[in-house]
């Protein structure tokens, strides 16, 4: 895989970064991080996204979760 489409379901709406950080968890999990503010004072919604593993173990494989599927 080298490319994949990604909106985050929630939140929604004015303000929203459907993707505002993404990282990866000692344990190879890749989550993406998207959030939503009216304003710049507050308050705002957040969630997380568990979009995938990278298993290094098999030369970097990712594998992505079945939400993520074209």
């Amino acid at each position: 895989m080298t490319r994949r489409a990604y909106r985050a379901a929630y939140p929604a709406g004015d303000g929203t970064r459907y993707t505002s950080d993404i990282s990866v968890t000692d344990s190879s999990r890749i989550i993406a991080s998207s959030a939503a503010d009216a304003g710049d004072d507050g308050p705002f919604d957040s969630a997380d996204a568990l979009l995938g593993t990278d298993d290094e173990t098999l030369g970097g494989y990712v594998r992505t979760m079945p939400f993520c599927e074209a």
